[in-house]
């Protein structure tokens, strides 16, 4: 029984994810960081947190090598202290679904391979002031 186990979990496609606190978004050396580590640690995606950009995006990064790559960030109406993201190549066959400032999640169809849901979510932590 065990043996047939361990043969169904062979079969479960594997994705390289990695999840960054990146404390602000819109500062182009920190994109830069991002497509860096992306090629670097040969990653399928990233999730980000504390991205505080407002407006709904889907923004471009390239990689040292060329490679594009997509920042979705959900609509925001105004700069903020949260907001989540999902980086994904331009390869990747995504739906991105805004659930709130604090969450998202993409749906990633990959050929031959079952669907994948990331879901990159930020709980911030309690300010002296609030405990």
């Amino acid at each position: 029984m065990q043996e047939s186990k361990e043969k169904n979990t062979r079969n479960i496609p594997k994705m390289k994810i990695a999840t960054f606190n990146i404390q602000g978004g819109n500062a182009k050396q920190k994109k830069q960081d991002l497509a860096d580590d992306f090629e670097n640690y040969k990653l399928d995606a990233i999730l980000t947190t504390e991205t505080r950009i407002s407006g709904n995006e889907v923004e471009e990064i390239k990689t040292p090598n060329g490679k594009k790559l997509y920042h979705y960030t959900p609509g925001l109406p105004e700069r903020t202290r949260y907001g989540v993201g999902i980086i994904i190549s331009q390869e990747t066959q995504a739906e991105f679904k805004e659930v709130s400032d604090r969450i998202c999640k993409m749906t990633i169809r990959r050929k031959d391979e079952p669907n994948m849901t990331l879901i990159s979510a930020y709980a911030p932590t309690l300010d002296m002031s609030e405990k």
